[in-house]
C-alpha cells in the first residue's frame, strides 16, 4: 500500500519485508500455544523469540539496500467499501490456493514415501521420527509442522522448532509473501534470506529462554 501510493521506495519495501513478515499474536498463542502444543508458556515464549527476532533482523537489513529511486508526490486515491471488500476476498482467495496447494504437496510426499524415507533417514541419526515428519510438514505448511511438532515430550525441542518453523514461515507463506511482493519486484532470493536469518536469530533466543525456564 505504502509503496503504491508512492510514500515509500522499492528499496524501502524490500527492507521492510525483513520485519513486516511476521505471525500474529492470535496464531501464536492461541492456535499454536495453547491449541496445539497445550502449554501458554511455550506459546509466549515463541511469541517474544519470534518478535525479538523480526526487530533484530529489521536492524540487519536497515542499511543493507541502497536506494536508487525517489519518493514521488503522495497519491490520494478515494477507497470505497466495495474496493476494500473485493480486495479482502482476493486476497483471502490467494491465501487460500497456496494452503489447498502446499496440503497437496504434503500429501503427495507421503503417498510417494518421501516423507517416510527421510523419517527413517534421519532416525538413524537420532532424530525422532515425529520431529522429521513435523520439520518437513512445517518447511511445507508451517501449521501442519507444528501440529506434529506439539506431541513430542521435550518442551525445549518443541519450542525451538516451532519458534524456527514460525519465524521461517514456510513455503506457503513464502508464496504468499511473493504475491504481494511482486508490485515492487523484489527477489525471492532476497525475501529467503531475510527469513532464514530471521528463524537462526529467534531460534537462539528461544533455545536461551527455554534453558532459562524449562530447568
Amino acid at each position: 500500500m505504502l509503496y503504491n501510493t508512492k510514500q515509500i521506495t522499492k528499496e524501502d519495501a524490500i527492507r521492510t519485508m525483513s520485519v513486516a513478515s511476521t505471525s500474529g499474536p492470535l496464531f501464536i498463542l492461541g492456535t499454536v500455544g495453547a491449541g496445539m502444543i497445550k502449554n501458554r508458556q511455550i506459546g509466549v515464549i515463541i511469541l517474544i523469540s519470534h518478535i525479538l527476532g523480526s526487530c533484530i533482523n529489521g536492524l540487519i537489513y536497515k542499511g543493507k539496500y541502497k536506494s536508487s529511486s525517489t519518493i514521488c508526490s503522495i497519491q490520494t486515491n478515494t477507497v470505497t467499501i466495495s474496493d476494500i471488500i473485493s480486495s479482502a476476498c482476493s486476497t483471502m482467495l490467494v491465501i487460500g490456493g497456496y494452503i489447498s496447494m502446499c496440503m497437496v504437496a504434503i500429501n503427495a510426499l507421503s503417498d510417494i514415501g518421501l516423507l517416510k524415507l527421510a523419517m527413517t533417514t534421519m532416525e538413524h541419526i537420532g532424530v525422532s521420527p515425529l520431529a522429521t515428519q513435523g520439520i518437513v510438514m512445517g518447511i511445507i505448511e508451517v501449521t501442519c509442522g507444528c501440529n506434529i511438532i506439539g506431541t513430542l515430550q521435550s518442551p525445549r525441542l518443541i519450542t525451538a522448532l516451532c519458534t524456527s518453523l514460525i519465524s521461517f514461515g514456510g513455503l506457503c507463506i513464502h508464496m504468499q509473501c511473493m504475491t504481494f511482493a511482486k508490485d515492487f519486484d523484489m527477489k525471492y532470493g532476497q525475501f529467503l534470506i531475510q527469513k532464514i536469518t530471521h528463524c537462526i536469530i529467534a531460534t537462539v533466543i528461544s533455545v536461551v529462554m527455554g534453558m532459562i525456564i524449562f530447568t
